[in-house]
Formats: C-alpha cells, structure tokens, sequence
C-alpha cells in the first residue's frame, strides 16, 4: 500500500505502508477497506481515524518529519 505525504515544509513524499502494517498499532490497517474508509488528515499530516469520532488523540497518524525520513520512503517529490 503507497501512501503520499506532504510535510509542513512542501516536502511530498511516496512511502510504502506495507512495513508499517507489522505493527501491532497498524494491524487494523491490514483490511484494505479500514485502510482507505478511515484514511484522513487529522493532526496536520495523514491519519486513519479508525474510531470514525475525528478525535486526533484517537487516530493513527505518522508525524510527517519523521515520516520523510523513514527507510520505505519511494519518492521524494519535492
């Protein structure tokens, strides 16, 4: 699963998600549709809102800095 970031400096990236789904946070990102019917900016960055509630202390989220830098990054757009 690729997903596509914009960082708070422009910076856009293209990552592989698949990796992250190991995690035991990212488990219920596995199911494609939880994926993509959950999918969201919460927290000024991607998020799932898995609750459905737009509480950003409940979503999933990647912090976008540490995002970009991250080993699975595709491309780095800009």
């Amino acid at each position: 699963m690729q997903n596509w970031e914009l960082s708070k400096d422009g910076k856009i990236v293209c990552y592989d998600m698949t990796p992250m789904l190991e995690k035991e946070a990212f488990q219920t990102l596995k199911d494609i549709n939880v994926f993509i019917d959950t999918c969201t900016v919460l927290n000024d960055t991607l998020a799932w809102d898995i609750c459905k509630n737009r509480d950003n202390t409940t979503c999933l989220d990647i912090d976008p800095d540490t995002l970009y830098e991250l080993p699975n990054v595709k491309e780095r757009i800009a």
